[in-house]
């Protein structure tokens, strides 16, 4: 069994009481005074409170703290009057407990509070913990390494990787009578040939073998290692160990998605609990890891381009449309929240008219109102929408089965 020394560290530290002494006499000992300093948050790791005693009395006849959501602790001597009270029942994240502090015991061979009153404390999410859980279940990019371990709990080998060259389609089509279905302003292509010059390759999906073993349930010390070395450094730069990112917002979104929950991105109590279920049971995830990455080339000679990576791989390409100048698409990450085969979209154009476009296909809303979905225009590469992703159906109905609720989109410049 591995040893961890342990720093006791209160990020904000509370002087909760101080009575005068008042020592009894005989078996009997009474008013012992009670100095307590409480933690801010609640951690599963980390002390809730310390006591600090004027008289000296052992760990055995100290009374457990009260604690709602039933939340058991135990005493750790820490010095002759020094004791430190660590939970030893699951803390749950986001979650309001009521702790019952003591001011003063009276002792014979066990204590009992004498005078208390109550404080409420939030427990706060252990990201590393939750990190290495997600890491170890699948719903990362990368993958947890035990303190110890040269290797990490999940390994993924490509076995054959899709073509990266990309082929110029054109597309000519003449028709009299072809309609855009999706808006309900009609509109007409033209009777004379028109050609639409689009960069896509056909999808080619990865050979990827993922080979997980049992996951450490309890938190334990480690490192992480990116399992797909081919996704891009706009993702890559957004990761980082034990801080709240977009990274772990939507491996926590598709970890609730797949466990049927809420897709809040939150981790709330029955997230944890789920979480801690599926790593107990080695639940792993059903998806491969996949992202969109979008790049608008502002600036430059390129035409805007989506690539999706599927299982980490670059596996297809087409040219998009992104938001023009009066309305144009924020750049960075943001995880899919919103599916739909097929809606309608209502608003306001730039110059205060309304539109309504109906039967909008392949739709997957990943910030606001914006959006990847198929769109007809004329031509695509270059900004025409109000914000969304724009491309043409036949591309956006290869990348919707690939965006489940939690894949992350990257719009860059």
């Amino acid at each position: 069994m591995i040893k961890h020394k342990r720093l006791l560290t209160f990020p904000v530290l509370f002087l909760l009481s101080l009575l005068p002494s008042a020592t009894g006499s005989g078996a009997v000992q009474s008013g012992i005074q009670v100095n307590v300093q409480l933690s801010t948050s609640v951690n599963q790791t980390m002390p809730i409170a310390r006591i600090t005693l004027n008289q000296a009395i052992s760990a055995g006849q100290i009374p457990n703290l009260v604690i709602t959501h039933s939340l058991l602790t135990k005493w750790v001597q820490i010095s002759k009057l020094q004791f430190d009270a660590y939970p030893i029942s699951s803390v749950f994240p986001n979650v309001s407990y009521t702790v019952q502090v003591p001011t003063s015991y009276t002792c014979a061979s066990t204590c009992t509070v004498t005078s208390s009153y109550q404080k409420t404390i939030v427990s706060s999410v252990d990201i590393l913990w939750e990190e290495q859980l997600l890491s170890e279940l699948g719903y990362m990019p990368v993958g947890f390494v035990p303190a110890g371990s040269s290797k990490p709990t999940t390994s993924v080998t490509v076995l054959s990787v899709p073509p990266t060259t990309t082929t110029t389609i054109m597309d000519s089509s003449s028709t009299t009578d072809a309609t855009a279905s999706t808006t309900t302003t009609t509109t007409t292509i033209p009777t004379t040939t028109t050609t639409l010059k689009t960069t896509t390759t056909t999808l080619v999906m990865p050979k990827v073998s993922v080979i997980s073993s049992k996951p450490i349930v309890a938190k334990t010390a480690g490192s992480f290692t990116w399992l797909y070395p081919s996704l891009p450094q706009s993702l890559r730069a957004q990761w980082a160990p034990g801080v709240a990112n977009q990274i772990l917002k939507g491996a926590v979104m598709s970890f609730q998605d797949v466990q049927k929950l809420p897709t809040t991105g939150i981790t709330t109590i029955a997230t944890w609990k789920a979480l801690l279920s599926a790593a107990k049971n080695s639940s792993f995830s059903p998806r491969p890891y996949n992202y969109v990455d979008v790049a608008e080339n502002t600036g430059k000679k390129a035409p805007q381009l989506l690539t999706l990576y599927v299982a980490g791989i670059a596996s297809f390409h087409s040219l998009v449309n992104s938001g023009i100048a009066q309305a144009p698409t924020d750049l960075g990450t943001y995880p899919v929240y919103l599916r739909y085969t097929s809606t309608t979209m209502s608003g306001t154009n730039p110059d205060g008219s309304h539109y309504h476009d109906t039967g909008i296909p392949w739709v997957s809303y990943f910030n606001g109102g914006d959006g990847l979905h198929g769109f007809i225009r004329p031509t695509y590469g270059s900004p025409q929408s109000l914000g969304c992703i724009e491309m043409p159906f036949s591309s956006a109905g290869t990348v919707w089965p690939h965006t489940p609720i939690g894949t992350l989109v990257t719009v860059r410049a």
